[in-house]
């Protein structure tokens, strides 16, 4: 793709990712649209899923599909002080351009590269070990590992990345589009993909043990369990509602209001949660989140409110949704609102990010 930059005046920074689905994730563009006085970044994909669109100021414009062989020479091209390549995989142009150039490569670790569960169909294997070789040439080739959590961090050492590279930046949030709002809150909320690793069928069956529950209970998202979990919330007995995808609009809107958001994650195909977006999202609304204690999830939480994370199984999950609906609602609003802004907010996230890049290229913090 053609990339596009920033104005920055400051050193260049090129981000790389194999596909970027739009709007850009969080983690790809959050730190950049507060550095952008600091840094002159660009951002180049093999694979943009959508025609157009712009996020966060940055304008990614179309694009058809680029051989790797062209984003190397794209890379290469365009000479950067730095490349930041998001996941492990897809990352042979990134790690061939920083090697050439002879430039600090950061590898941003999210949680899918971390496990790589093998991918069906006839040329699953063949695609799979493609993966391994990536994921093993840019974990070993990075001049930093970047994770979202302690339990990546962990992870990423158990594959062979001394403690030394691997540097913790949770994900950061924007604090003031997500905020309290003065309505009414109901409802118990489930927030994101209707797949099996997220734990949208313990979510329901942990509902139905609680008897006369009054709260609405609402799905969004989407995913290949969307018929399944109707299904399952039908014989449960479990009147939900399921919204399916909604813009990140609609979704505050619904953070906002509700009561609590709960985290059913669970081990599934070999990986766990990284850390998740949906609970800090909802924690800066001043809406208190149960999750379960998988992956980075439990670190999410502010320390005052540690009972909220549960082992995941519908029993403990349904206790704890109890335990936390007696809670007081303006206090639970206070701390979890202030622990998203002390420890998630973009700002602080972005200060992160240019401690790191600073270091790595070798300019003075300003």
């Amino acid at each position: 793709m053609i990339p596009i930059s920033t104005r920055g005046s400051g050193p260049n920074i090129t981000i790389v990712s194999g596909r970027m689905a739009l709007p850009p994730s969080y983690f790809v563009l959050s730190a950049p649209r507060h550095l952008r006085d600091s840094f002159n970044f660009s951002f180049h994909a093999q694979i943009l899923d959508v025609d157009r669109a712009d996020f966060g100021g940055f304008e990614l414009q179309p694009s058809s599909r680029r051989s790797a062989v062209q984003l190397y020479r794209d890379l290469v091209a365009r000479r950067p002080a730095l490349v930041h390549q998001h996941w492990a995989t897809w990352s042979a142009p990134a790690v061939g351009a920083a090697r050439r150039l002879g430039v600090p490569l950061v590898v941003s670790v999210h949680g899918y590269d971390a496990f790589l569960p093998r991918t069906p169909g006839r040329l699953g294997r063949v695609k799979d070990a493609a993966k391994h070789v990536e994921r093993r040439a840019a974990l070993s080739s990075a001049t930093a590992v970047v994770v979202n959590s302690s339990f990546m961090a962990a992870r990423v050492e158990s594959l062979g990345v001394q403690s030394q590279r691997i540097h913790l930046i949770r994900h950061g949030i924007d604090t003031e589009y997500f905020r309290p709002a003065s309505q009414p809150r109901r409802g118990i909320y489930y927030v994101g993909r209707l797949s099996p690793e997220k734990g949208g069928a313990l979510f329901l069956e942990a509902l139905a043990q609680l008897t006369g529950l009054a709260e609405p209970i609402v799905l969004i998202g989407d995913g290949p369990e969307m018929s399944t979990l109707k299904t399952r919330a039908t014989e449960l007995g479990v009147n939900a509602t399921f919204l399916g995808s909604l813009p990140a609009s609609k979704v505050r809107r619904h953070l906002q209001s509700a009561r609590l958001l709960v985290c059913p994650s669970v081990p599934a195909r070999g990986q766990a949660e990284a850390s998740g977006i949906a609970p800090l999202e909802a924690l800066a609304c001043g809406t208190p989140v149960v999750v379960t204690k998988v992956g980075g999830l439990p670190e999410n939480l502010p320390a005052t409110l540690k009972e909220f994370a549960c082992l995941p199984n519908a029993t403990d999950l349904a206790g704890t949704i109890s335990r936390a609906l007696l809670m007081d609602r303006d206090e639970l609003q206070e701390k979890t609102r202030e622990h998203a802004v002390e420890k998630h907010s973009d700002q602080r996230v972005a200060r992160e990010w240019k401690e790191l890049y600073c270091r790595l290229i070798g300019v003075k913090v300003e």
